[in-house]
């Protein structure tokens, strides 16, 4: 009776150790690090965090247990994750999230996971530029005030120019995964020269393009008849005004990203007449943080033809080809009537112009924002689309 009653205990505790966890495996863990600490615990076991911090070429790791050894958020910026289960195998990166404002980590799993935060320091742009960047970016010789990448959308597949770089974010797969948001192209990074000073820019600072086209396409400015400038047509002012505001709020801490852009003069292209002119003329009257690219950018970036990397169809836009405006105003030989006229860049990856509403300026043609970043900004990653630049700069 003993043993029979010995047997019976050994199968309810068995049983019952069964139950327990079943009931655990069921239950999925919420970890919360608030302000970088674990707060609480799963199944009476810690998940295992471990943070991989990149300074310059090397690594160090954190004890997540010690506060005072997690990178400082003011200088370091988080660069992804990883987790595996005890046996090595990865664990679907949707398990943890990161969130990059108020630093909080939410781990949801059914197991013990091991999961590592990545952070990256980051290194001056043009240093990143010339170790990755490729052979197609002259980081020897400025043309008109920017090293420039110069090359062939081929050149992109051959990563010989790897110029993406995300701004909004610095999350690598919110960027990839949201690139009509979130991926720009770098065209270059300034120099000190006149051509600069004169629009009152400083030595490296990188000129970005957004990858994708804004918004279903826009006129330049409702009337041409007039001598327009940079300072007072319609693209103008709905780029730095409905389009900041309306990509502010999809952005990561917007209020950061708005802060790293720079506010200079822009050239408004009065020597423009000239279709394969290298430089830019005559600056705005005003100060503005949104512009479109130069024809000069074009040009410097390669044949003006649809192989040139800068061209809206290299550009991610998609199947549909549509034209593109510049910022550079066209004065031909007859100045007096052309005074409204602008560059754009047609579906043949050529130049265009025209004067009436009906054909020209106020023809509704793609947008890509260009902006010019604050000299302080860094930069990790690999520069490539499936592996774009980060922003590192926590200044």
């Amino acid at each position: 009776m003993k043993k029979k009653l010995t047997i019976l205990l050994i199968l309810f505790l068995i049983i019952s150790e069964i139950i327990t966890l079943s009931l655990i495996f069921k239950k999925e863990d919420n970890t919360i690090l608030k302000d970088i600490e674990i707060t609480n615990n799963f199944n009476n076991k810690k998940q295992m965090i471990s943070i991989k911090v990149e300074n310059d070429d090397d690594y160090e790791y954190h004890d997540y247990e010690d506060k005072t050894k997690w990178p400082d958020k003011t200088k370091y910026t988080y660069a992804g994750s990883l987790c595996t289960d005890w046996g090595g195998n990865t664990i679907a990166d949707n398990i943890i999230k990161f969130n990059e404002v108020t630093y909080e980590v939410t781990i949801t799993t059914k197991k013990t996971a091991y999961c590592t935060l990545y952070f990256t320091k980051g290194k001056p742009a043009k240093k990143v530029l010339e170790d990755k960047g490729g052979s197609k970016f002259n980081s020897a010789n400025a043309v008109f005030g920017l090293y420039r990448f110069k090359g062939t959308q081929s050149d992109v597949s051959s990563h010989y120019l790897n110029n993406f770089i995300c701004f909004g974010t610095t999350d690598l797969a919110t960027c990839t995964g949201n690139k009509q948001t979130y991926m720009y192209r770098i065209i270059g990074i300034t120099d000190n020269s006149a051509a600069n000073t004169t629009v009152e820019l400083e030595a490296n600072q990188l000129k970005i393009i957004r990858a994708f086209p804004f918004g279903n396409g826009h006129v330049w400015h409702t009337n041409s008849r007039q001598n327009v400038t940079w300072d007072n047509v319609d693209i103008q002012i709905y780029l730095n005004d409905s389009f900041i505001s309306t990509d502010k709020a999809k952005w990561i801490n917007g209020d950061f990203w708005e802060g790293i852009i720079d506010e200079p003069y822009w050239y408004i292209g009065d020597n423009s007449k000239y279709q394969n002119a290298t430089s830019e003329s005559v600056k705005s009257t005003d100060i503005h943080k949104v512009g479109l690219i130069y024809i000069s950018d074009y040009v410097n970036a390669g044949t003006t033809d649809v192989t040139n990397w800068l061209f809206i169809g290299n550009g991610m836009s998609g199947s549909s080809l549509i034209q593109e405006w510049t910022m550079s105003r066209y004065y031909g030989l007859n100045e007096a009537n052309e005074v409204g006229a602008v560059y754009s860049i047609n579906t043949s990856g050529k130049f265009s112009w025209g004067l009436d509403p009906g054909a020209g300026i106020g023809t509704k043609n793609a947008v890509r924002p260009v902006f010019y970043l604050k000299s302080n900004v860094t930069l990790a990653g690999e520069g490539t689309e499936a592996s774009p630049f980060i922003i590192t700069s926590k200044n």
